[in-house]
């Protein structure tokens, strides 16, 4: 049953591109799996993964009475930052997962979030999922003074997403 919408509600996934063979019918088995790592505690609160705006056409044609817009592409964007840990040789550290995923540029993969169950549990199959393929860039290595360290990843659109979708088994 879902719960309130509480960042501790908030699960973000990073799913190695090859792991979802359908991205219009992923599976909680997938997203489960091996290739599947889960991010969120590493993520700072002020992440921005949504679509954005459409992009439209306003071709006319003989028919048309008046202006037209036609919905063409669906677009969205991601940043998302995590904190960095002081011991970089730590494997079990969310925050050095968070800085291997993202250190390198080209890599591709899928960003999950689910919204409304705790962040801990499994993905299941009832849960709704959106997710959004990118594919990473430099990262930005934030310093500021008197705060934690972090690293911004930043993303790139690669054209697929599944938003709102209703997990199978």
């Amino acid at each position: 049953m879902p719960s309130k919408l509480l960042r501790g509600n908030v699960k973000i996934s990073v799913v190695e591109y090859d792991a979802i063979t359908d991205p219009t019918a992923p599976t909680s088995a997938q997203l489960n799996g091996v290739y599947s790592h889960d991010i969120s505690c590493a993520v700072l609160d002020d992440y921005t993964l949504n679509t954005t705006g459409s992009d439209t056409d306003d071709t006319l044609t003989v028919c048309d009475v008046g202006n037209v817009q036609s919905r063409t592409f669906t677009n969205y964007e991601g940043e998302l930052t995590g904190l960095k840990d002081a011991d970089l040789t730590d494997s079990a550290s969310v925050y050095n997962l968070f800085f291997r995923l993202f250190l390198a540029p080209d890599n591709k993969y899928w960003i999950v979030k689910r919204i409304g169950v705790p962040q801990a549990t499994a993905y299941a199959a009832g849960d709704v999922v959106s997710i959004y393929s990118f594919t990473t860039d430099y990262p930005t290595n934030n310093a500021d003074d008197g705060s934690m360290l972090s690293m911004t990843a930043n993303l790139k659109p690669a054209g697929e997403l599944n938003t709102n979708y209703t997990l199978g088994a």
